[in-house]
């Protein structure tokens, strides 16, 4: 869906933020009584405002009638759920900075297809993240309405400076009109299926069911589910999950991001906890992937099956998480022939086994995920990523690339041969210690090889170091 990345026109950003987003949050949705109809591009820009916003009850309401019959506004609001109070606040601020252009639109009856190019801000990037607070309500609603003006004010003076981390590109999308007007079609009868499954293992004394029995999911979506779990006995019982994801062979494609499995869980007598599940089907899945099964059984934890590693820290008292802080850098081969190479990474995953499997990786969000090469040199790195992770011993890396955009020297864009396959590096994640990964990326001119396209793109090395924590430190987009 998503066409290669280009930057909307100057005027075209003057234009639509003075008009568009200047007036989305105050205006009603299209086609309610007493509102012209809107043009297709123009229903879009409200729908996909609504999204980033993560105003989930308005996105709804402007998805076709057709798709909400096989989702109802509870399982949408439970799968995508809203952010209210300052996190929305903050939320629309930066929408108002977003502007769109309509680049084609063709009407065929009741369906239309239009490419939009746009320019978003990147809230994922670091200095957003950390001037809005990583959007975590609580930290937001500690501050004083004054310190959250001094935030949008902070963001203005960002935007007016050029230095907001922005995203430029295009995307294409279909509607269809309906006696309302025009709604986003999305196609979830053709969606992948994710089922959930519940056990516990070993007596376990609890309850444990899903609270869906299944969630259609589109390809990139990222979606929420949940689990329940109550302690039947008259005690406290402490116990941790385990997970499996079937078809095995396509398991590669179900993404992991948070999930209540990477920790233990102690429930006193009579005792129920809701448990959120994070997950993504990869925009890339092929056509063959149709549906996914997630299972998970609790064990106590005197009889947990996992890596002995998270056992023995926790006999000695320690602390059950470390840091781990992956950066990028490049090794100058034929670099030099670009003026920008950008890798754009969707997933980190590691993995303790012996040998790589699907299924059993640990997936972890980047904090930057757009990095240009080019601008790493003289010992330039960009750090990723910058969390905490389970203690213990971890064997493999994987880098999950959504895209890699060259433009040469000259000004012409060059496709590049991308290998992304896991690498073998042992390393250790220890409490009170910060485990820093290196990933040393070389591009190569495969030209006199005979290769489908002039350049590949390598992980030359992984380099590792450990550093005491002070602190959970400042993630920062470059370093030395």
């Amino acid at each position: 869906m998503v066409q290669p990345w280009r930057t909307v026109s100057l005027f075209t950003i003057i234009v639509l933020s003075g008009w568009v987003f200047g007036l989305l949050a105050a205006l009603p949705l299209p086609g309610q009584a007493g509102q012209p109809p809107e043009e297709p591009w123009i229903v879009l820009t409200h729908y996909l405002h609504a999204l980033y916003t993560r105003d989930s009850h308005r996105a709804y309401m402007l998805i076709s009638s057709q798709d909400r019959q096989w989702k109802s506004q509870e399982e949408y609001l439970r799968e995508n759920p809203p952010w209210e109070g300052p996190a929305r606040e903050l939320a629309q601020k930066l929408a108002t900075l977003i502007t769109y252009q309509e680049r084609h639109t063709e009407i065929h009856g009741d369906r239309a297809t239009v490419t939009l190019a746009f320019r978003i801000p990147n809230a994922n990037a670091p200095a957003v993240r950390r001037l809005v607070r990583d959007f975590d309500a609580e930290r937001l609603a500690r501050l004083s309405p004054p310190e959250r003006e001094a935030i949008k004010t902070r963001l203005d003076a960002l935007y007016r400076a050029e230095r907001l981390p922005m995203i430029a590109g295009e995307d294409t999308w279909e509607l269809v009109k309906e006696p309302a007007g025009w709604r986003v079609f999305l196609n979830w009868a053709g969606a992948i299926r994710v089922q959930f499954v519940a056990a516990v293992k070993e007596h376990l004394p609890w309850r444990f069911w899903p609270v869906q029995k299944e969630v259609l999911a589109l390809p990139g979506e990222t979606l929420h589910a949940v689990y329940r779990v109550k302690n039947l006995s008259d005690h406290p019982v402490t116990a941790k999950a385990i997970h499996r994801i079937a078809p095995q062979d396509q398991a590669q494609y179900l993404e992991i991001i948070q999930c209540f499995c990477f920790l233990q869980t102690t429930l006193e007598p009579g005792e129920e906890k809701e448990l959120p599940l994070t997950f993504r089907v990869r925009w890339d899945a092929p056509e063959t992937v149709t549906h996914f099964t997630i299972r998970y059984a609790f064990y106590p934890i005197e009889a947990f099956p996992g890596p002995e590693p998270d056992r023995e820290a926790q006999q000695l008292g320690a602390l059950e998480f470390g840091w781990l802080e992956v950066r990028v850098q490049d090794h100058r081969e034929a670099i030099t022939d670009f003026r920008r190479l950008v890798l754009s990474i969707s997933q980190i995953n590691i993995q303790r086994g012996t040998r790589p499997k699907a299924g059993a990786w640990l997936g972890l969000a980047p904090t930057v995920q757009d990095v240009d090469l080019t601008r790493l040199v003289d010992g330039r790195y960009a750090v990723i990523l910058h969390q905490q992770v389970p203690v213990g011993t971890y064997r493999w890396l994987k880098l999950h690339l959504e895209s890699v955009h060259g433009v040469l020297n000259s000004g012409k864009p060059v496709r590049i041969t991308v290998q992304d396959a896991p690498v073998a590096r042992t390393f250790q994640i220890t409490p009170g210690e910060t485990t820093v990964l290196t990933v040393d990326f070389v591009l190569l001119d495969v030209r006199e090889h005979g290769g489908q396209y002039p350049y590949a793109l390598h992980i030359r090395n992984v380099s590792v170091q450990r550093i005491e924590t002070t602190g959970s430190s400042p993630l920062r987009e470059e370093g030395r």
